[in-house]
């Protein structure tokens, strides 16, 4: 019986032919070369073992093809037949044993770095030095867990992750995206997980380029003079006082408590440095404790978590818009410091700058756009903007974030006022009239848009949302049954960036 062309087979006819080389493992150790001549000699009814010239007389035939075209190489002939109708470009056998190569040298570099951190804790609690005992273990034994953890995912990986993963390397479909992605997190940047001691400036001039970053990190741990020189001209040129100041007037976390702020930058600017550091520790670890309740724990819940507690929450939400290890190991150091009066007049003025500067950093992670307050706040602020030139994308994704609570000291009655005035405008019914003429997923989207404003809890006054309720029930008098759709549900975490 003649085989039909099989440039014009379906996927589905030629699964039968494919699907058990994954059935039997066969794709995982055949090479290129093999598949493909297993794979063709099948279809095309040959022995697997005929002659490579009747193999493409037989393939020329079946599928008409120009003779001129077709590979005469025997490799690349196979290779061909696995890439175009297996969907394989690279040998999975080599892909395997590289990957499994790769996996088991990052185990040993892995396992030498757990037995050297555990090695040096032994010998700081053997040596039982006062000064290494108090900064040294809780770093070490961070990396440790995280060395741990890492180790953990390797294995797991090496068990159930290799084949799969060395497939999609090879596999015709992935390639165009899989670059970005990795078999663990060890394998994104292994140097992240060598021990690195935080110093008082980790968090630091994150502005500056690396050359002159580079040239503060030697200044600060050789020259000691001139680092505080180049501190107290970074301040100034940075304007940092007047940032901080700006901060209590646009920022909410600094807003709540911007009388303690501004009172210690006074004691800053009046040289009563002592004061200003002792201040500045419990505004930052307030400011912390309200990102915690603005990640929705409870006001009673974090009252009882300590320093670390707060911080741990935070590294989960933040990730890399916070510098977890400063915070954990080397502020809580400096924090002691200042709490038990044990700097000098010397060090004073440095700490004092550098303290200054955590109070910065604290402003800095308190805007990040992963909090939902301030998602929420930039959607209050985008709405205004924007809505008066009727653009109401910001708009609907502040109604659809209702779920997103803000404590009433967050905002002023007068941006909801111009924001429900917004919902009331002319211009605004207008964009949801034209949203529901357009396509389904248009009109899908103003009926969401439209529900969510019936049963929004934050409209103010009664009498305004009466007349929200009764602007929706004039005007759209038969809604079709409201659905949410998928695609809906982003605009709840819209961000400037999105």
């Amino acid at each position: 019986m003649k085989k039909p062309n099989i440039l014009h087979e379906t996927l589905g006819n030629l699964d039968p032919f494919i699907t058990r080389y994954y059935r039997t493992g066969q794709i995982y150790y055949l090479s290129m070369q093999e598949l493909g001549r297993s794979f063709i000699c099948s279809y095309l009814g040959l022995p697997h073992n005929e002659m490579f010239t009747n193999v493409r007389d037989a393939y020329i035939k079946n599928t008409g093809s120009v003779e001129s075209e077709v590979p005469e190489s025997e490799t690349s002939f196979f290779e061909q037949i696995t890439k175009t109708f297996i969907f394989i470009e690279k040998d999975l056998a080599k892909i395997v044993i590289e990957h499994l190569q790769l996996a088991s040298d990052h185990l040993k570099e892995i396992d030498k770095r757990i037995d050297d951190i555990e090695q040096e804790l032994i010998r700081i609690k053997t040596d039982n030095i006062t000064s290494e005992i108090q900064e040294k273990p809780p770093v070490l034994t961070y990396f440790l867990n995280l060395n741990k953890q890492a180790r953990e995912q390797v294995i797991e990986f090496l068990k159930d992750g290799i084949y799969n993963y060395s497939l999609a390397d090879a596999s015709t479909f992935s390639r165009m995206t899989f670059s970005f992605r990795y078999p663990y997190a060890y394998a994104v940047k292994p140097d992240s997980y060598n021990v690195k001691y935080p110093t008082l400036i980790s968090n630091k001039f994150g502005d500056l380029a690396i050359k002159k970053y580079i040239e503060v990190q030697k200044l600060f741990s050789k020259k000691q003079a001139d680092f505080n020189k180049f501190l107290t001209d970074y301040i100034i040129d940075q304007n940092v006082v007047g940032q901080l100041q700006m901060e209590c007037v646009n920022n909410y976390f600094f807003r709540s408590r911007s009388g303690i702020i501004l009172e210690a930058i006074s004691a800053y600017e009046e040289g009563r440095l002592a004061l200003f550091s002792s201040i500045a520790m419990t505004i930052i670890e307030g400011v912390f404790h309200d990102i915690c309740i603005a990640f929705g724990k409870s006001e009673n819940e974090v009252l009882t978590l300590g320093f670390q507690a707060k911080i741990n929450i935070m590294q989960e939400r933040l990730d890399y818009h916070f510098d977890y290890k400063y915070y954990a190991f080397k502020f809580r150091l400096l924090r002691n410091k200042v709490a038990h009066g044990l700097m000098d007049s010397a060090e004073a003025s440095e700490i004092s700058g550098l303290t200054l500067l955590d109070i910065w950093d604290a402003a800095k992670i308190s805007r990040s756009m992963e909090i939902p307050i301030n998602q929420k706040l930039f959607f209050i602020h985008q709405s205004i903007k924007e809505g008066t030139k009727g653009d109401f994308k910001y708009l609907a994704a502040l109604v659809f974030s209702q779920n997103i609570s803000l404590p009433i000291d967050s905002y002023s009655q007068a941006d909801i006022d111009h924001v429900l005035g917004l919902l009331l405008s002319d211009h605004y019914w207008s964009y949801l009239d034209l949203k529901l003429s357009e396509s389904p997923e248009s009109k899908s989207y103003a009926n969401a848009l439209l529900k969510a404003m019936v049963d929004h809890k934050e409209y103010g006054s009664a009498e305004l949302k009466s007349k929200c309720k009764e602007r929706f029930k004039n005007t759209f008098k038969d809604l079709p049954k409201f659905e949410l759709l998928n695609f809906i549900g982003p605009l709840v975490r819209y961000t400037p960036k999105n």
